[in-house]
């Protein structure tokens, strides 16, 4: 692996915590610490990269412990999130 790869991975996982932390911190209560955390991601490519891989490790976790196929699993968010839409 080339330097610049292993800089971009470091990136992309440095941009997953980050996004982990603005989850925490939603969680928490904590909006003040959320919207820093969310000003700290230099662009929206960043911010996109890190969620898409804290997505990806997320699912993994799910669909390990639930035992269903990630198709599945992205198929019952997915449906989730409509919900979640019509529930205003």
């Amino acid at each position: 692996m080339s330097s610049d790869e292993q800089a971009s991975r470091l990136e992309m996982v440095d941009a997953a915590q980050r996004a982990a932390g603005v989850l925490a911190a939603r969680a928490r209560g904590d909006h003040e610490g959320a919207s820093s955390l969310m000003a700290s991601f230099e662009d929206s490519m960043t911010l996109a990269g890190g969620s898409m891989l804290l997505a990806e490790l997320a699912l993994g976790l799910y669909e390990r412990e639930s035992g269903i196929s990630r198709e599945t699993c992205l198929a019952e968010l997915t449906l989730r999130l409509e919900a979640s839409v019509r529930a205003g």
